[in-house]
């Protein structure tokens, strides 16, 4: 006479059965992940992303701000000479211009860090 216990009123059963269905579901993940239905780093990437156009965008007003500062420079370098304002001013802006390439090679080895990922 047939057993007429059901496959699910076991224990092994029961497991074999849960592990199909997370089998299951692993291998749905897994194609939808190399359809690109799915991204691999949803939040990662865009923070990431959006870290470096930061980055860029700072460097590039570094960039800009310094220029500026040696445009101003070379217009008050001939006044240096009878005017000790001028003197100060253009080594209050070479400081500022040093500290501006410090913080810039600091913003390019954290973009080399980004980029590298």
């Amino acid at each position: 006479m047939p057993d007429k216990n059901s496959f699910w009123s076991t224990i092994p059963g029961v497991l074999k059965g849960i592990a199909a269905v997370i089998t299951a579901i692993g291998g749905l993940i897994a194609i939808l992940y190399q359809f690109n239905v799915l991204p691999i780093k949803p939040n990662g990437n865009n923070i990431n992303s959006q870290e470096i156009n930061n980055l860029i965008e700072r460097i590039s007003e570094i960039d800009h701000h310094k220029e500026a500062l040696l445009n101003e420079i070379d217009s008050l370098s001939p006044e240096a000479e009878h005017n000790p304002d001028a003197v100060m001013a253009i080594r209050e802006m070479e400081r500022t211009i040093e500290d501006q390439n410090e913080e810039k090679e600091g913003l390019q080895r954290r973009l080399n860090q980004l980029q590298h990922r």
